[in-house]
């Protein structure tokens, strides 16, 4: 079975860079769309314009390199990138592509806190985690017929 990653793209600044940013990565002519590095045209799976935030999956591995290229073409917006596996705490990192043109990439070990916060900040729940006594989060077992991280 095919792993599943799920990326998050927040972008930040003016409204008219991040509105064209919007239209540019939606359109399916603009040479960087979503859908043309997707595996599956229907993966870009929401937009939401209040937080400038688009979810989208690929399978196997984040669009790194298209990420990069989109970022290059839109040097006046600060965009964060952060992508997790399906399978939890493995395969999961962040990239800041900032103004000043730094760059600043977290590829995150397996199993870490980190990691384990970046799956629940792209897959949006956490009904797989529990806090333990010191407030780490720690993977749950399955319970009866949860199937949560099969199904996704």
């Amino acid at each position: 079975m095919r792993d599943v990653i799920r990326s998050v793209v927040i972008v930040n600044g003016s409204e008219s860079e991040i509105t064209r940013f919007g239209e540019y990565v939606r359109d399916k002519e603009s040479r960087f769309a979503i859908s043309k590095f997707t595996d599956v045209e229907d993966r870009l799976s929401s937009y939401d314009a209040k937080e400038h935030r688009f979810d989208f999956e690929t399978f196997d591995q984040p669009p790194i390199v298209a990420i990069e290229k989109i970022a290059h073409e839109f040097p006046e917006l600060e965009i964060e990138y952060q992508w997790a596996s399906s399978i939890i705490g493995h395969n999961c990192g962040s990239i800041l592509y900032c103004i000043d043109k730094r760059v600043v990439v977290n590829v995150m070990k397996e199993d870490s806190q980190e990691a384990y916060h970046t799956f629940i900040k792209c897959w949006g729940d956490d009904c797989c985690f529990k806090t333990d006594k010191e407030g780490k989060l720690i993977e749950k077992e399955c319970v009866g017929d949860c199937m949560f991280c099969i199904t996704r």
